[in-house]
């Protein structure tokens, strides 16, 4: 009978197979990078990606519907609408961030209130997509719209 000898690895190392070469894509930066890249180039003319233009069109459109709804204002990265609402008494507050918590759970989108005294804060953003937050949209923006 033949014994036969494996190669031994330090102890506490796992034994792992070689990864393959790997090859860069020349268009994958990190995020920052990303944008401080969008911004250069915009100021030099150059033609933005397609997802890039489809996202600061879709910000110029909520800007657009948002001046029909007085009060509600756009994050400045564009991905939420908020508002703040003085009601008249604390109780009230607590009401009314009931009542758009419940709203928004009808229409299954996601809502931040924030009551101080008699103070309310709502911020609306849409649904995440592969847990990042998206841009605004016409749903959100018709929450908007009905909440007042």
């Amino acid at each position: 009978m033949e014994t036969i000898k494996t190669p031994t690895t330090q102890p506490g190392r796992l034994r792992r197979p070689p990864r393959p070469a790997e090859v860069e894509d020349p268009d994958l930066k990190p995020e920052r990078i990303q944008k401080e890249l969008a911004a250069a180039l915009a100021l030099a003319g150059v033609p933005l990606k397609a997802a890039t233009v489809q996202e600061r069109l879709r910000q110029e459109y909520a800007q657009e519907v948002l001046q029909a709804l007085p009060g509600w204002r756009l994050t400045a990265d564009g991905k939420a609408l908020h508002r703040a609402k003085e009601l008249p008494s604390p109780a009230i507050a607590s009401l009314y961030s009931a009542y758009v918590t419940g709203f928004a759970g009808a229409l299954s989108l996601p809502v931040a209130v924030n009551v101080c005294g008699a103070q309310v804060m709502v911020i609306l953003h849409a649904r995440r997509n592969r847990g990042r937050l998206t841009a605004v949209t016409d749903a959100v923006l018709e929450f908007a719209r009905r909440l007042g």
